[in-house]
């Protein structure tokens, strides 16, 4: 059962604490535990004395402050003792109706929200009315709307009453912060903070029954005001986690903890693959970090090009001349590899160097996934990414995923969680680094197809669309489109086609409509192509790389799979259950024995086509030869369905439907080759979706199941 800490400051409130702390007293929550935290701030009208009637009561802790330091300071002390899963503070007056605690809970509870304010202001501006003193009411409503655009201004939101009282909020969402307000300031604080930290409120319509000073209002209407303008600019733009030696150890621990996994187990997959090359007599051993069979001849073709554009200036992927340019692969790691091959004339440091982007990397994962879910939950979210088959195969070779997954994942950090002051400069540098993501690994190509469509449909809020969000979205379309452009014009001068990469053509011929073919006829795949492309009128037996017939294929492909439209799509839905499953164990070792002598490359056969159609004897080949990835595909298949889960068990909807929508791209894009080295880009996004609606369901459901085993234990 969730606890609820309810915080409830007093001072010099004889004349409604009384009634305000019997009705919250008695106020029960349907299965939700109760703790009252009074803070009393040594009142002069006997509101201590009405306090101190409480005392020994179940449910309530009262703290007795010596003297009166703010309404700020009383709840900060009160967030010390908080043991509660949610905070609320209620103040110790009538102006709140307590029956508002069920509705604003509910968001909570679900998981929908990690933040609610109860807002005043949703009928509309005008909330107090001070019958007394018409002038000080709306010149207080003018005062609020003020503040209040000041503050969405500065933070880039839409709300309608940020300074409510009724705050309430997940307890581990204020992890890592320090308060520092004493007086009405720390309501500015307290929403600036969590906003900063990535929590944006839902805001519910509340009851309210405005009190004027006559009855007991205590803002000082001179020095409250000119307060809250330093607060909104120094809380804005000051240090989130400032001073706070307890927080910074912490996160020392924690990336001290990140880096040792990763020099431990990465380093330890580097110096296992060396030991294997070094003892083997295989010619392909001799090329480790890279290889020349399989999947690893990617990381060959890395070699081949960071030397020639060292050795011979000239980005091509033959060995020996004439030196020919080459528009298959594209820049982005070869360029990186280069870098190092120039300086050591050895390819071992570059193995070394992705030793720290992959720390780099977990400790991005940690940054994203805190704002969702407890430092815990997060921190094993970057230990599971770190030991990952798939992480460890592509730290520990010349793979482009390494350094790709680091640059995509730092763009989604910098455009959803980022602090910059500056929103242009954010827009352009994420459009930026998608550019060189792409640069890096060319199936981000078409991402922006899936990121702008997704983030005004699934992401903004109807409030929150601009003129400002459409002239930055097309500022980063901008940047992403002129980043490219070079290596555009470079492919124009030297094979005469605009084109980014020839990949794209060679990809959509041979894997997707090739493969297509091959479902239709039944034939074999070498069978298949070769006849797909004698239908095509391309001449060879296998599929040419070069961009000569790039323009034929690619117009053969889209007419084939045009012309069976709906077959296709069933055909290319079907490849997702690779793409979500398949293991990275199974990778990893087959690398590893492509460097070992007398080793069968021949493929074996997968648990999909053991299961599809269903064979008996394929099913005992392939638990005999692979029991063991067995578990990691099982393992894939729960963090998917978690990731999924996500979509309405998160604290963050919107930004799961945004991770959903990369996911689903590059699922789309990877098709009928999908393969675990294909969903790399994306596991990131489906461990901290995944654990981050377990953390959710845990919250929710947590100690039903643990009362449950208890009493199986017990019989």
């Amino acid at each position: 059962m969730p606890k609820l800490t309810i915080i409830v400051p007093v001072f010099n409130e004889a004349k409604t604490f009384p009634k305000m702390m019997e009705m919250l007293y008695e106020k029960k929550i349907p299965s939700v535990e109760k703790e009252i935290i009074i803070v009393e701030s040594n009142s002069t009208d006997g509101t201590r004395e009405a306090v101190l009637k409480y005392k020994g009561r179940s449910e309530v802790k009262i703290i007795l402050e010596d003297k009166p330091k703010g309404k700020g300071a009383a709840v900060r002390k009160g967030l010390a003792h908080a043991t509660g899963d949610f905070v609320l503070i209620q103040d110790g007056d009538l102006e709140y109706d307590l029956d508002d605690y069920d509705k604003l809970l509910a968001p909570l509870i679900s998981g929908e929200a990690a933040f609610v304010l109860g807002s005043r202001h949703l009928k509309g501006w005008k909330m107090r009315h001070f019958e007394t003193a018409p002038f000080t009411s709306f010149m207080m409503n003018v005062g609020h709307v003020f503040f209040a655009t000041l503050l969405n201004v500065l933070c880039g939101v839409n709300l309608k009453d940020p300074f409510t009282m009724y705050k309430v909020f997940r307890r581990d969402s204020l992890d890592g912060l320090t308060f520092k307000a004493n007086r009405f300031d720390f309501d500015f604080e307290l929403v600036i903070k969590l906003l900063r930290k990535g929590y944006v409120p839902r805001e519910i319509p509340i009851s309210y029954k405005s009190r004027s000073f006559s009855e007991g209002k205590k803002i000082s209407i001179v020095w409250d005001p000119l307060s809250w303008i330093v607060a909104l600019f120094r809380f804005r733009f000051g240090r989130l986690y400032e001073k706070n030696p307890q927080n910074n150890d912490s996160r020392k621990r924690i990336y001290a903890l990140l880096f040792a996994a990763t020099l431990i187990f990465a380093g330890g997959s580097i110096l296992y693959m060396t030991l294997v090359a070094r003892s083997s007599d295989a010619p392909n051993a001799r090329l480790y970090p890279a290889s020349g069979l399989g999947a690893g001849g990617v990381t060959f073709d890395n070699v081949v090009l960071s030397k020639n554009l060292i050795e011979h200036k000239i980005f091509s992927r033959n060995t020996e001349p004439p030196f020919e340019p080459d528009t298959w692969r594209t820049p982005g790691y070869p360029v990186f590899v280069a870098a190092f091959y120039a300086v050591t004339n050895s390819f071992y440091p570059v193995v070394i160097a992705q030793i720290f982007t992959l720390f780099l990397t977990a400790v991005l994962i940690f940054k994203m996934a805190e704002t969702l879910m407890s430092n815990k939950w997060a921190l094993l979210t970057s230990l599971l990414y770190i030991i990952l088959p798939t992480t460890l195969l592509t730290t520990s070779a010349l793979f482009n995923e390494n350094l790709f997954v680091f640059v995509f994942v730092s763009a989604l950090y910098i455009f959803f969680f980022s602090e910059f002051k500056n929103f242009y400069l954010k827009w352009a540098l994420t459009g930026f680094l998608l550019a060189i993501s792409a640069y890096i690994r060319p199936a981000s190509f078409y991402i922006l197809f899936f990121f702008v469509p997704a983030y005004f449909i699934f992401y903004l809020k109807r409030a929150e669309i601009s003129r400002q969000q459409f002239v930055s979205m097309g500022l980063l379309i901008l940047v992403f489109a002129a980043t490219l452009f070079p290596w555009y014009a470079r492919n124009k001068r030297v094979a005469d086609t605009w084109t980014f990469t020839s990949t794209s053509s060679y990809v959509l011929f041979r894997q997707n409509a090739a493969q297509f073919y091959q479902s239709m006829t039944g034939e074999d795949t070498v069978t298949a192509r070769k006849s797909f492309l004698k239908l095509a009128g391309i001449p060879g037996e296998s599929v040419p790389r070069d961009t000569e017939y790039s323009a034929e294929m690619k117009k053969f492909a889209i007419k084939f799979i045009l012309s069976h439209p709906f077959k296709y799509a069933v055909f290319h839905i079907s490849t997702f259950i690779p793409f979500f499953t398949s293991s990275g164990a199974n990778e990893y070792s087959r690398f590893v024995h492509d460097l070992l002598p007398d080793f069968d490359p021949k493929p074996e056969p997968s648990l999909l086509q053991a299961i599809h159609p269903f064979s008996l004897p394929t099913l005992i080949i392939v638990i005999r030869n692979h029991g063991w990835t067995l578990v990691e595909n099982f393992f894939w298949l729960f963090v998917t369905i978690f990731a999924f889960l996500g979509l309405w068990f998160s604290t963050n909807k919107r930004l799961m439907r945004m991770f959903w929508a990369m996911i689903l791209y590059f699922a789309v894009v990877t098709g009928p080759i999908a393969h675990a080295r294909y969903r790399i880009p994306v596991e990131p996004l489906l461990l901290i979706s995944a654990f981050g609606s377990a953390s959710v369901l845990w919250s929710k459901y947590g100690d039903y199941v643990k009362r449950k085993l208890r009493i199986s234990n017990a019989h």
